[in-house]
């Protein structure tokens, strides 16, 4: 196997004899690499896309046309009713178990977030199912952690125990910008696989969204009045559209679950795009600035003007911005520049689609 893709299987034998893909898709983050190896498989093997959780990529997926069967899958939601939920995790353990059975190799993208695909990862680890990590912007999240406190060791502690009775999964805490996240154990006997994207990817697949105009920014925005460490959110955003808008017309790409900031009114210099498009996967050769505060896309991001404005945003806790700057530093894309507002410039040159670099 190199860069994910399986050996040729001889399309003369029979589909009994094809290696079953399960490729998952837990977030935007990592599309691009999930499409390379639909591409590297389909003709050869049975591949199946499960989306977990993630509905906007889950329609994203559904328009593309996909030679293969694209599947969501909606992981049990906490409820009020511990029995209830107690009973929907373990009903849920069961489908796990049933969907390990139907695939021979499965390939995913996070550790973070997603008791569904650990229990996948549970199961297949248990059958000797071969299973591979897609090495994406979001690996080793781990070294911009922060201690967790006592009250909090001692939370940690009874989940912990709960979640490994109730599904048998193994699990840790992270503290990340201020919130508890959680990831699974065992994640360092996965072998973590880099996969080599190709334009074609980009070219077959890839989403046109501005009118063809040279003055296009794209703006990622991630409703971030209800982050929880924003202090002054609303008016550092109106500040900074006031900017944008002066530079030509603002394309605003929404958070893909949480979509755009209610208070954001539409007109001809201010749209917003379907929030089911995946950052990564928008066609930039239209747009001459790329702009951001801390979402994850600018990681992913191949542009030559590419910009946080984060130093130009109110935080709570000024130790949480420079956590997310440290973040957004570990470039996996273009590198990122950091401006104040009322340094933003546009470019003539803008790099053309393709925006990950590995």
């Amino acid at each position: 196997m190199q860069d994910g893709k399986l050996l040729a299987i001889d399309p003369m034998m029979s589909n009994q004899m094809a290696t079953r893909v399960l490729l998952i898709v837990q977030s935007p983050i990592g599309i691009a690499s999930i499409l390379q190896l639909y591409v590297n498989n389909i003709d050869n093997n049975a591949v199946s896309i499960a989306c977990i959780g993630s509905r906007g990529v889950y329609e994203y997926l559904l328009k593309l046309n996909l030679k293969c069967e694209v599947i969501f899958i909606q992981p049990v939601a906490y409820s009020q009713n511990k029995m209830k939920y107690l009973s929907r995790l373990r009903a849920q353990k069961v489908a796990i178990d049933q969907l390990c059975k139907e695939y021979d190799l499965v390939y995913f993208t996070s550790i973070y977030q997603d008791l569904y695909t650990m229990s996948i990862l549970t199961e297949c680890q248990k059958k000797n199912i071969k299973v591979f990590r897609i090495s994406t912007g979001l690996d080793n999240l781990h070294q911009y952690a922060i201690p967790i406190s006592i009250f909090g060791k001692i939370v940690e502690a009874i989940v912990v125990r709960l979640i490994r009775w109730i599904i048998g999964v193994e699990i840790n805490f992270v503290m990340l910008s201020g919130r508890y996240f959680f990831s699974y154990k065992n994640s360092a006997s996965i072998p973590t696989l880099e996969i080599e994207v190709k334009q074609e990817i980009y070219e077959q697949f890839g989403v046109s969204v501005s009118g063809g105009l040279s003055k296009n920014i794209l703006l990622f925005e991630s409703r971030g009045e209800g982050a929880g460490y924003f202090s002054n959110y609303q008016n550092n955003l109106t500040e900074l559209l006031s900017k944008l808008r002066l530079l030509g017309t603002v394309y605003i790409k929404p958070h893909p679950t949480h979509g755009v900031s209610r208070f954001l009114k539409c007109d001809d210099h201010l749209k917003v795009l379907d929030k089911s498009t995946p950052a990564v996967m928008i066609n930039l050769k239209d747009f001459s600035m790329i702009v951001g505060i801390e979402s994850a896309a600018l990681k992913e991001t191949r542009h030559s003007n590419l910009v946080s404005v984060i130093d130009s945003f109110e935080f709570v806790n000024n130790d949480v911005k420079e956590t997310f700057k440290k973040y957004l530093k570990d470039v996996q894309g273009s590198e990122i520049q950091f401006k104040p507002i009322e340094q933003l410039r546009l470019t003539t040159h803008p790099l053309p689609v393709g925006q990950i670099s590995k």
